[in-house]
């Protein structure tokens, strides 16, 4: 049983529930199942069937939530990427996971359409125009049946890239059982049940955002996704729908406490708030906790394992600096170095054997072999375990910048600082800051000296070549980069020295 046909059998239970809201658009289980039905029909007479790997060019929208589902129910591939891509990153994101059809909005221009076509050796792509009424109610009339939906649910369903513009993507594939285990896994872990109206306020190329609106719809629930994320739009949101449970960024959640629409705004029907993505700050912790009249959570996970940790509301209090304990039949081993599991109490790489792990990096057999050992996956991260199991995360061992909730790699920005004639030596590094969680920030060594033109002069060097999140917010100048005599940059020298 795929994902689409659990959905239908909250269809055939509820037909006139509504399913989704979306914008100013509501739409109920049946006449999302008539969507996806229509669109799948449309997109099986282009030649998309069983494992045709599809990439995604898509806000938050109905047109994205119709379409990851049409190509469940096709046995396709969905590869979501970030809608307003740069042509290196479409080039790059498209090889390294062999797509061969682009679905997208009416944000590309023909010319651009037809050269990428040429250039990638795509067999078609397909666009979307972004008006509901005259474009999409015309598939609910689509000729049903005529595609196959017995699809096997362990086989590869979507491929979420790992890596930005110039980097080596690790596409992390996922199978609809993956989904299927991670969603029933909440709904065991939270309680959820079909009464529960569910709030996703990412990005949906994003795994949170997609295992949030997918989670509700498995459960016979309501799903409610932000086109964009505002804290004034996220409490709006709770008010007005009665949004019973969401999983946010940490960052959000801060920026939500301190906007001046938090007191006024009746927050009542939230039964169960989870912050993930980012460590919250243990005074941040204290704040929520007592500002929110609701059961308040902290996890810890990955992309590739899911949620890892849970701490509940009856922990918080004794462990306030841990993320929790594992659960579900997860097993979280802590290891030096050479592998060897560590002492109690002692800092190492967080290693994790999980139900709802992924299926692996596509086409990456070197770097699976070496990220899953044993059964165990190695996440980079640093932590260690107490004498009672609860996790403390203690930083990252990859080099990684988390900007709201999105993971930036310093190489993909210093590759393009560093094409620049002028700049000699460049190190890329996030600083605290109390809106983004972390803030991207270089320090640059210059060939000559003329800091005071190469500030504004950097920032346009950087336009069109790096995504709006990738740029640094500040540049700084400097004479020489802190190095190991290895030739290492020691960026924690840099950060907290800038911070």
């Amino acid at each position: 049983m795929n994902i689409v046909d659990v959905i239908r059998i909250n269809k055939d239970k509820t037909p006139d529930k509504i399913a989704i809201y979306i914008g100013d658009v509501s739409v109920t289980y049946l006449e999302l199942i008539s969507m996806v039905v229509g669109i799948a029909s449309s997109l099986n007479k282009k030649g998309i069937n069983k494992g045709t790997h599809v990439a995604t060019f898509l806000t938050n929208s109905l047109e994205c939530v119709v379409t990851m589902l049409a190509l469940a129910d096709l046995g396709a591939v969905w590869v979501p990427l970030i809608p307003n891509s740069t042509q290196d990153v479409i080039k790059t994101a498209i090889n390294s996971a062999d797509v061969t059809y682009v679905i997208s909005d009416n944000r590309f221009t023909q010319e651009e359409k037809n050269d990428l076509i040429q250039i990638l050796a795509l067999k078609d792509w397909y666009i979307f125009d972004s008006h509901y009424d005259s474009d999409w109610q015309k598939f609910i009339n689509e000729e049903n049946g005529i595609y196959s939906h017995n699809v096997d649910p362990d086989i590869p369903y979507i491929l979420t890239m790992t890596s930005g513009s110039t980097g080596n993507p690790k596409p992390i594939v996922f199978s609809q059982t993956t989904k299927l285990n991670r969603s029933f896994g909440a709904k065991k872990l939270y309680r959820l049940s079909e009464n529960d109206v569910i709030l996703a306020a990412t990005p949906l190329y994003h795994s949170l955002a997609q295992r949030l609106t997918l989670l509700p719809l498995l459960l016979g629930g309501t799903a409610v996704v932000m086109k964009t994320f505002s804290p004034s739009g996220w409490l709006d949101a709770v008010s007005n729908y009665k949004v019973t449970f969401t999983i946010a960024v940490s960052n959000q959640l801060e920026l939500i406490l301190n906007s001046p629409d938090f007191i006024n705004t009746d927050k009542s029907s939230l039964k169960i708030i989870v912050s993930s993505s980012a460590l919250l700050k243990k005074d941040m912790k204290k704040a929520l906790i007592n500002s929110f009249s609701c059961d308040f959570h902290e996890c810890y996970g990955a992309s590739e394992v899911g949620t890892v940790t849970n701490l509940s509301p009856k922990d918080a209090t004794n462990c306030l600096n841990s993320v929790g304990k594992a659960f579900g039949g997860i097993s979280i081993i802590i290891r030096d170095e050479s592998g060897d599991s560590v002492s109690t109490g002692e800092i190492g790489e967080i290693t994790v054997k999980s139900p709802t792990a992924f299926l692996g990096y596509y086409n990456l057999p070197e770097v699976n072999s070496l990220s899953v050992k044993n059964g165990y996956f190695y996440t980079g991260d640093l932590g260690y375990l107490d004498s009672n199991g609860f996790l403390y995360f203690s930083g990252r061992k990859k080099e990684i910048i988390i900007t709201s909730g999105m993971n930036i790699y310093p190489v993909d920005i210093e590759s393009v600082l560093l094409t620049h004639p002028d700049v000699l030596d460049a190190a890329v590094f996030g600083i605290d800051d109390a809106i983004l969680g972390e803030a991207v920030v270089a320090a640059v060594v210059l060939k000559d000296k003329k800091q005071e033109s190469m500030d504004k002069e950097l920032r346009k060097w950087c336009r069109g070549k790096l995504l709006d999140y990738q740029k640094p917010l500040k540049f700084f100048f400097v004479d020489e980069l802190p190095k190991t005599s290895l030739g290492k940059i020691q960026r924690n020298k840099l950060k907290n020295y800038f911070q």
